[in-house]
Order: C-alpha cells, then structure tokens, then sequence
C-alpha cells in the first residue's frame, strides 16, 4: 500500500506546492476524488521511462509513503538523479535514506508537511546524493555478493571458489 491519501492530505495543506503523481492503480479513482479541486495535485497516470526520467531531473525530491517497504526504487532513483528523497520512517527506507540525501517523516499528513518544508530549507549536496545510489547499483551488488560468498567458502575451507 503506498498512502497516496497521506501524501495527497499534506498536499491539500500546502497549496503553494505542486504535487504530481505517476503511474496507476485500483485506487485512483478514490484518491482523485480526495484530489478534488485541488489545483496544485496532478495525476499523470501511466507514464513511460524517457518521462519518469524527465521527472526526475525537474523535480525538488520524491516523496514514498510505501508501508513497509522492502526496497523501494523510488527513493534510489531520486538518489541516483541528485535529489533527495523525502520517505516515510520505515521498512527499507530506514536502509536507503539518511540524513544526507533525504528526510523522514511519519505515516501522517501533518509530518509530511514539516518534512516536506524541512527538504527546502535544507542545502543539498546533489553530488552526495548520487554517490550513495551507487551503493546499490546493480555492479555493486554483484560485486558484494561475491565477496560474501567468497568469504564464506574461505570461512569453511572450500578451495578453488573463482
């Protein structure tokens, strides 16, 4: 569940601010209608690689309000593009967002706000900020995961692990 309806309630508070969304689900419907009226929200609905990119570059950070999320892209690829990630304090995002390339706030449409304006006072180093992406790219895994394995044959003996 990703609690649109949070983010879309902080929005509503913060009329100055614009809000979009992408991408789809079975609760659309539900969440335009809370979006009602509300001219700084905007639904794009499905949207392909080369836009969600475009996103990426335009935008002041990504906002996550996933529960309990196991990995969660979102806040990577805002990492990944030097923008910060503004994530909701649980699940993976405790692993993925820390104080220098984003900001916590509780699942509630109050906290978003205060993490929302906490992220514009906030001087980013964009630089940073892609640097801790690249822990998780995909090179990087592969390479950790083989020196684990590795450590683990030499831990039990086992000759011959390349």
């Amino acid at each position: 569940m990703k609690r649109i309806d949070i983010v879309i309630g902080a929005f509503k508070k913060m009329p100055d601010k614009k809000l979009i969304i992408a991408g789809t689900g079975p609760d659309e419907t539900r969440l335009k209608m809370l979006a009602k009226n509300c001219e700084n929200i905007e639904f794009l609905g499905s949207i392909d690689e080369k836009t969600m990119l475009d996103l990426y570059s335009k935008c002041i950070a990504t906002i996550s309000a996933n529960i309990d999320e196991d990995l969660g892209l979102v806040p990577l690829e805002s990492h990944a593009s030097g923008k910060p990630a503004i994530a909701v304090r649980e699940g993976a995002f405790l692993e993925t967002v820390g104080k220098n390339n984003g900001v916590f706030f509780y699942p509630n449409p109050d906290s978003l706000v205060k993490a929302v304006k906490k992220c514009e006072k906030t001087s980013w180093n964009y630089k940073n900020i892609q640097k801790s992406a690249k822990k998780y790219d995909i090179k990087n895994f592969v390479k950790r995961i083989k020196n684990e394995i590795k450590q683990l044959a030499l831990a039990s003996n086992i000759e011959n692990f390349d």
